[in-house]
């Protein structure tokens, strides 16, 4: 089977599990904030699920553990 078939049928099979785990979902973060729902939340579920796919790409070069903690470091910028 063709990488890019498989890649393709992993993005939709991914989608169509998010659609199914967000339809009623809502992240209660703090008590008296608001929850996050609808559009807000499969926004940010699929920015996460973008993450973690640039990750398993990039694993094959980078250390995974080094990948995964860069997640949680400011953004860098070039300086000129």
């Amino acid at each position: 089977m063709a990488r890019a078939s498989v890649i393709s049928r992993r993005r939709r099979t991914q989608h169509y599990l998010l659609e199914a785990a967000l339809d009623g979902a809502a992240l209660i973060g703090a008590p008296g904030q608001t929850p996050l729902t609808g559009t807000a939340l499969a926004q940010l579920c699929q920015d996460n699920l973008a993450v973690e796919n640039t990750i398993r790409r990039l694993a094959r070069r980078y250390d995974t553990r080094l990948l995964k903690n860069m997640v949680h470091m400011p953004a860098m910028s070039v300086i000129r």
